[in-house]
């Protein structure tokens, strides 16, 4: 353990020393050399007359200072020149995938042995630095392009963009912001599928839709016979009395009707659990069914009735959701919300998405469980469809021998089996005691 931090604190040491931030227009770099040089002066020179250490000195000297005013008086004429304008996409970015932002500038000259890097800065921390470095003489005004990855769905704000102008050895530097009010809409991935029945949270007698183009019924209907039936459908009894070939096809498809009402739990990290919920509720409108969506984060905003809207309230809540807000206050303003709506009708059962490595966490566990006795006592039977992730267990115990080959052999992309975390296992568990319903 002693040598591991040892190299870790040499590796940090290092690239201190290399990156360009530092003290003021100093970089580590130049902190580094100037230590060099004052060592020089106050040692060799003075008590050996070094005339070579003397020479090395001095010119290194001058040849700082000529950096130091070249770089200087290069960043105060572009900072009052230089114009930085963002474009944002017109078209929703996908969380994961890259984006293309344009960057718009006005005429550039970068003395030699300089360059200007480009820096977009972002309000809230995640997506990769986005860096452009510029270099020589442009004549006329520039735009340059810069593909951004956002690691999650939410409403990203470009603060401001950071310029930077250093010399070719990274010595100096001079730094200046230009503020922008640029905002990037970025949407959780699309799935078109989801292999989920349809719960209906409320159903009444009677109220039944016939899906006339889906015959997915019992082969009880009688239609004239036609050479794509087979033969196995014919009616021949029909055929032996009246000499007519009729065959027999499923019914049309009785689906219940009612309110649908869903509460997603989803963090920031849960794009692909929105995508999930987002594909049922699609599934849901296209049968003409009533929705009702809440989510984590919500607050006192409205309860999405479309998937339109689902997908806006999953955006605009996930900076809440990510501040463990109230699971309990955020449901109970939702069923209020559904009593509003739904008038007379009761519900019977809320439909929750969740994903499975919540329960890595302790804390994460105790709020979904006090979530779930807190709907039970309100007579509601919550319905878990759980995402089981990846990394929503704990890994198997590794032999020596793959041990052994993880040493000596590069690694494989494929990870070691997982299996699900106890307090995953416990809370199915107590779901099937209570006799609700789990998804996977």
């Amino acid at each position: 353990m002693a040598g591991r931090f040892e190299s870790q604190v040499i590796h940090r040491f290092i690239h201190r020393l290399r990156s360009p931030r530092g003290r003021g227009p100093l970089t580590g770099r130049a902190i580094l050399v100037l230590l060099g040089l004052v060592y020089l002066f106050l040692g060799p020179i003075p008590a050996s007359v070094d005339i070579v250490s003397a020479s090395l000195a001095y010119g290194l000297l001058a040849v700082m200072l000529l950096a130091l005013i070249a770089v200087t008086l290069q960043g105060i004429l572009l900072n009052r020149s230089c114009l930085i304008s963002v474009s944002a996409p017109e078209k929703p970015a996908t969380s994961g995938e890259k984006v293309r932002i344009v960057v718009h500038t006005t005429e550039i000259r970068v003395l030699p042995l300089l360059s200007l890097t480009v820096t977009l800065e972002f309000e809230r921390p995640g997506p990769a630095p986005s860096i452009i470095v510029i270099e020589g003489r442009g004549k006329s005004a520039r735009h340059l392009f810069v593909d951004v990855t956002f690691p999650h769905r939410g409403m990203w704000r470009a603060s401001h963009v950071e310029c930077t102008v250093s010399d070719i050895t990274g010595l100096f530097r001079y730094r200046w912001h230009n503020p922008l009010d640029v905002s990037i809409l970025v949407t959780p991935p699309i799935a078109n599928d989801s292999h989920l029945p349809i719960l209906s949270s409320s159903q009444r007698p009677g109220d039944l839709v016939v899906d006339t183009l889906n015959r997915q019924g019992d082969p009880f209907d009688i239609k004239p016979y036609h050479p794509t039936d087979g033969v196995k459908r014919i009616i021949w009894k029909a055929f032996a009395k009246r000499g007519e070939l009729l065959s027999r096809h499923p019914e049309a498809s009785m689906t219940p009707e009612g309110y649908v009402v869903i509460y997603t739990l989803a963090r920031p990290s849960d794009d692909e659990l929105c995508s999930r919920a987002l594909a049922y509720i699609r599934m849901l409108c296209d049968l003409n069914l009533d929705i009702v969506m809440g989510c984590e984060g919500q607050g006192s905003r409205s309860a999405a009735v479309s998937a339109e809207a689902a997908e806006s309230l999953l955006v605009e809540s996930v900076w809440d959701a990510a501040t463990l807000p109230d699971l309990k206050g955020d449901a109970a303003r939702l069923l209020q919300y559904c009593a509003t709506r739904a008038g007379s009708t009761r519900l019977e059962k809320i439909i929750i998405f969740c994903a499975a490595n919540r329960f890595l966490d302790g804390k994460e566990e105790e709020r979904i469980r006090t979530l779930a006795t807190w709907l039970a006592e309100q007579s509601l039977s919550p319905v878990f469809c759980f995402l089981p992730y990846a990394n929503a267990g704990v890994p198997l115990k590794r032999s020596l021998t793959s041990m052994a080959k993880s040493w000596f052999l590069l690694p494989s992309e494929a990870k070691p089996p997982l299996l699900p975390t106890p307090g995953y296992q416990s809370f199915v568990t107590m779901c099937m005691q209570r006799r609700w319903e789990v998804h996977l």
